[in-house]
């Protein structure tokens, strides 16, 4: 099938906002922030109060499946880039296009006091360093592989999170907090992991959800960061599992 974005945003200082994105069936980020021309300026794009509704799933499309987020921030090209885009106030109800529900490839953006409902797969911190993940809330409702917050590369806050009735149907990806194992240092413009350092994951609450805090070791790397002050309560596999034989020492 074709790709097919409903928005792409440019230059700079651009406002999405109290707008409905409903029942996309074809394959494509439904909002795509594009930093090929972003060489002289930041772009501070502002998406919020919006309501994103039954993206469908792209599993069975010949192409471009891993390409239909509800909104992507940048590509791996520019993960450098010092975006400052405000993602905010906006609700996600079965978006179930991709395992990215959103995608950061940037530097320097915020997610902060947006509803994800019902909805397949995590917000991911994918590339780019120092995003601010904020005041969100991630409500499963038991659907298979929902899931909350995938961090890669370095130096993020995550704070005042809530999370409950994910379920992650064994899938190392979407769990509560999914810290990914690097083995590529943060900057340039690789598509493989950044090493997760000097990240902060604090005041956060996970309730009944599978595999709360979750450690997916992609290479060598172990994360290095503080998790401090999160409120935790699972009967759904353990409070903090996956490849932790390494951990504890960063």
């Amino acid at each position: 099938p074709n790709k097919s974005r409903w928005i792409v945003l440019y230059g700079s200082g651009n406002i999405v906002e109290n707008c409905s994105f409903l029942n996309k069936e074809s394959t494509g980020a439904t909002i795509l922030v594009e930093l090929l021309y972003t060489e002289d300026i930041t772009p501070g794009h502002g998406i919020r109060n919006n309501y994103f509704y039954n993206i469908t799933p792209k599993d069975d499309f010949e192409s471009n499946a891993n390409d239909s987020e509800a909104i992507r921030i940048g590509v791996s090209q520019f993960q450098t880039v010092g975006a400052f885009v405000v993602v905010e106030g906006n609700y996600f109800q079965k978006a179930d296009g991709e395992n990215e529900i959103i995608t950061n490839k940037s530097a320097n953006n915020t997610f902060r006091q947006n509803t994800f409902r019902n909805c397949r797969g995590s917000l991911v911190l994918r590339h780019g360093a120092g995003a601010l993940v904020e005041g969100n809330f991630f409500l499963g409702e038991g659907k298979a592989k929902s899931g909350g917050i995938r961090v890669t590369d370095r130096d993020h806050v995550i704070i005042n999170n809530y999370m409950q009735g994910l379920r992650n149907e064994g899938d190392p990806w979407n769990n509560g907090i999914t810290l990914v194992g690097g083995g590529t240092t943060s900057g340039g413009t690789s598509s493989q992991y950044q090493n997760v350092d000097n990240v902060t994951i604090v005041h956060n609450t996970i309730y009944n959800s599978d595999d709360p805090i979750f450690f997916n070791d992609r290479s060598s790397y172990d994360p290095k960061g503080v998790i401090a002050y999160n409120l935790v309560y699972s009967e759904n596999g353990d409070i903090v599992a996956g490849d932790i034989s390494g951990t504890g020492q960063g």
